[in-house]
């Protein structure tokens, strides 16, 4: 008995129709990739330059107070900005590490990051380049689990001003 010869016209027409959908799949793959490329690209643009900081001889002698009274790893006092569309807000961030020392409660937290934020206020010679002081208290326990609390507080340059005149 002869075999029946099988029919591969099936067969061939099949591999061509998986070889398109795979190759349909590629072009949306290739899209997409393109997509978040082109997104990501569009986020990363530099922003305005950081304005220096032109502070008083007598910022040290304030961080140390700070130093003395928080106790924290680390007393940072730098330049920022938030850019909002076309509008930018430049800021001075102080910020402290690791200190253990901070009050517990959220009043008293606030007082204190209002009185960082007079004295440095006061240290600031280009007081004109920035609107606004932002004091950030982190803290960061644990060795193989890490807990990290941050607590942010801003404060424009107006409330500043009126709470520096309202104590003369």
């Amino acid at each position: 008995m002869i075999p029946k010869r099988k029919n591969y016209s099936e067969f061939f027409n099949l591999r061509a129709s998986v070889k398109t959908i795979k190759y349909s799949q590629m072009k949306y793959k290739t899209a997409i990739i393109g997509i978040i490329t082109l997104f990501i690209f569009s986020c990363n643009f530099p922003g305005p330059e950081l304005r220096e900081i032109k502070f008083a001889p007598g910022i040290d002698s304030v961080a140390k107070k700070y130093e003395n009274q928080l106790k924290p790893k680390r007393f940072v006092v730098a330049p920022g900005y938030t850019m909002i569309g076309n509008e930018t807000t430049h800021r001075i961030i102080v910020t402290v590490y690791n200190s253990w020392k901070i009050p517990k409660s959220d009043e008293k937290r606030e007082k204190l990051a209002r009185e960082i934020a007079k004295d440095v206020y006061k240290q600031v010679i280009n007081k004109n380049d920035y609107s606004e002081i932002e004091v950030v208290f982190k803290n960061e326990k644990g060795i193989i689990i890490r807990f990290k609390t941050s607590f942010d507080y801003r404060f424009l340059y107006d409330e500043i001003e009126t709470d520096s005149d309202d104590n003369k």
